[in-house]
């Protein structure tokens, strides 16, 4: 069997706008596995600057707290992005968890690191508690490693980010044990249509990444001109463009023919796993 799996982050995300793609995606049989801020914190941090209230709406805004249980009732996955869009603490972190099990009746599965990385950001953009900074710390009130080891079956990082990969992995491939967590393998959707047709019995999986609240995708160290013709000509863009009706349809519409014309099974990140656990020898 071949699999697609697509996840979003929360950044800049607002609830009108995800209402629509939410909809749209499960009406054309394609899930996906949205991460969740619990709420908004105000700092002086660029973390603050790139997400902010009015901005990025987060489980303590009833509507959108609203929509993601109705979202979990159409098919897709919740996973969680952190207690907050700046540094929290190991407390605020395990609070976040509780929030989240109050809200869905279970704890997370899925946990996709916000913030960047020490490799290729801004120290002002790494979140103090990312297992690259402090959270692997023991000594730190940052440290969450233990909690994450505990709850999650599922971790990504920028450590995972397969930029420089444009074909597709084995099932085997996608997931990464190591010290105890499982790690996962995503792809920009930016590359979808550079690595979707590389797709076969032996290289059969696929982990898109994608915000819904981006107006395509952001390049580093370009400016906002050069950003925005970069993704009006390329051919791939228009899968990390979500927010106008034209961009979404054209985006479900290439990712449902993708999965029809090869047999591809559509499946949440928690999904993906569970045939993992069942495919190991």
């Amino acid at each position: 069997m071949k699999y697609f799996a697509l996840t979003n982050d929360p950044d800049h995300g607002k609830t009108e706008d995800y209402r629509k793609i939410l909809t749209e995606l499960a009406k054309n049989s394609i899930f996906v596995t949205t991460a969740v801020f619990c709420k908004i914190k105000e700092d002086e941090s660029l973390l603050f600057k790139h997400c902010h209230k009015g901005d990025t709406d987060t489980l303590d805004i009833k509507e959108y707290r609203e929509l993601m249980l109705e979202a979990k009732d159409l098919g897709h996955e919740i996973a969680f992005h952190g207690y907050s869009q700046v540094s929290d603490t190991r407390d605020e972190f395990q609070k976040g968890l509780d929030i989240f099990n109050d809200i869905f009746g279970e704890y997370p599965k899925v946990y996709f690191e916000h913030g960047g990385h020490p490799k290729s950001h801004n120290k002002e953009m790494i979140k103090k508690e990312n297992l690259a900074m402090y959270g692997s710390d023991t000594s730190s009130e940052y440290y969450i490693r233990d909690i994450v080891k505990n709850v999650f079956n599922v971790v990504w990082t920028h450590d995972y980010l397969r930029d420089e990969l444009k074909e597709p992995l084995p099932l085997d491939n996608i997931f990464d044990p190591k010290d105890g967590l499982l790690y996962l393998n995503r792809w920009r959707m930016y590359d979808f249509i550079d690595i979707r047709d590389a797709i076969d019995h032996q290289k059969n999986t696929i982990v898109g990444y994608t915000h819904f609240g981006y107006r395509g995708y952001k390049r580093s160290g370009r400016n906002i001109l050069l950003n925005a013709y970069s993704n009006y000509i390329n051919k791939n863009a228009y899968y990390e463009r979500w927010l106008s009706v034209r961009d979404m349809n054209r985006s479900i519409k290439g990712i449902r023919d993708f999965i029809v014309e090869n047999n591809v099974k559509s499946v949440v990140i928690s999904e993906l796993y569970d045939i993992y656990i069942r495919s190991a020898p």
